[in-house]
């Protein structure tokens, strides 16, 4: 417990100063501006710059949710399952605990960067919220999953390292005229509106994902997500 609050505060230290980067830059307005993440661009230096602003609460969600299933399964979850609970259903609950957390963060990344006081959330907006709210449900997701098979330790590092290569790699094939279907693969690019054509900056969007199809694809890994996650928990011995 102590470690989550530890961990969470660096979570929160991260939004913020997100936030104040995303401020500093300017170039893209201060209205959400998380949730455009990072153009199609020739400039290499903008675009590690807002890759590095983008990345920041990302990689701090990330060390937050590792052991988040499999160390605690092997300390208070196993009393919790031996008392009351079957496997698969304390994987579900626990699994639902991610999903509140997770919205928890966003909530407060979106309070942190929303500097239009009194203006409602437009429906673009709750487009590319819901978009990125997803992305990073399915990618987390993916880590608890792989923190199954590996060690707590290792599954968030090959994550992030996931996350930051899927955005470069993205990058090279559209400058390679590769086919945009490739690009479904790497999914950290749905998160970002300057990526998926959501963005309000139409100067910078750059549609390599087609939004409804990405989001059917993440609604399809997360319901495959949490059923392997119980098949692999069931399977456990965990006494």
């Amino acid at each position: 417990m102590r470690r989550n609050a530890k961990v969470g505060l660096f979570v929160l230290v991260t939004i913020v100063l997100q936030a104040l980067l995303m401020r500093r830059f300017g170039s893209f307005g201060p209205h959400l501006s998380f949730l455009d993440g990072v153009p199609i661009a020739a400039s290499f230096p903008i675009v590690s710059q807002l890759l590095m602003y983008w990345f920041l609460p990302v990689a701090g969600m990330s060390l937050y949710f590792s052991g988040f299933l499999s160390d605690r399964l092997q300390s208070y979850g196993k009393v919790l399952i031996v008392r009351k609970f079957s496997k698969s259903k304390w994987a579900v609950q626990r699994y639902l605990k991610f999903i509140v957390i997770l919205a928890v963060f966003v909530v407060m990344q979106g309070f942190l960067t929303f500097q239009e006081p009194g203006t409602p959330l437009s429906a673009q907006s709750a487009g590319q919220l819901g978009m990125y709210f997803f992305t990073l449900l399915t990618v987390f997701g993916a880590q608890i999953l792989l923190e199954l098979y590996v060690s707590s330790r290792i599954a968030p590092f090959l994550t992030n390292f996931y996350i930051i290569l899927s955005v470069l790699i993205a990058q090279r094939l559209i400058f390679a005229d590769a086919p945009n279907t490739i690009c479904y693969l790497f999914l950290p690019n749905y998160a970002m509106g300057f990526r998926t054509g959501i963005s309000r900056f139409p100067v910078w969007r750059t549609e390599v994902i087609d939004p409804a199809v990405g989001f059917t694809i993440l609604i399809v890994l997360q319901a495959g997500i949490l059923m392997a996650m119980v098949y692999r928990i069931k399977r456990m011995d965990i006494y």
